[in-house]
């Protein structure tokens, strides 16, 4: 859920389109889910579903793993949604 809410936060962004976008995780099932279709959970196939037409529409998006312990805010912003009951956006 976090790529495809961050995917979607940037899509709406108006400088969006002028920069590549790479997006990194630490999550090796989910970005592997991206890449191959056939192995993506049920559950999930309507947001993967937005997630593919995003990705065609923007060429420019790239995926890449990227270790937990390299990016430790990203892994401290994650662990802090956990407890949120709505998710938290931000822009800068």
């Amino acid at each position: 859920m976090a790529i495809f809410i961050g995917l979607t936060l940037v899509c709406e962004a108006k400088w969006f389109g002028h920069q590549a976008i790479v997006v990194e995780s630490d999550a090796k099932v989910v970005l592997g889910w991206i890449s191959t279709k056939e192995q993506r959970p049920w559950r999930w196939w309507k947001i993967f579903y937005e997630l593919d037409c995003i990705i065609e529409q923007k060429k420019h998006i790239s995926f890449q793993y990227i270790s937990r312990e390299s990016n430790r805010m990203a892994d401290f912003l994650a662990k802090s949604s956990l407890q949120r009951n709505a998710p938290f956006k931000a822009w800068w």
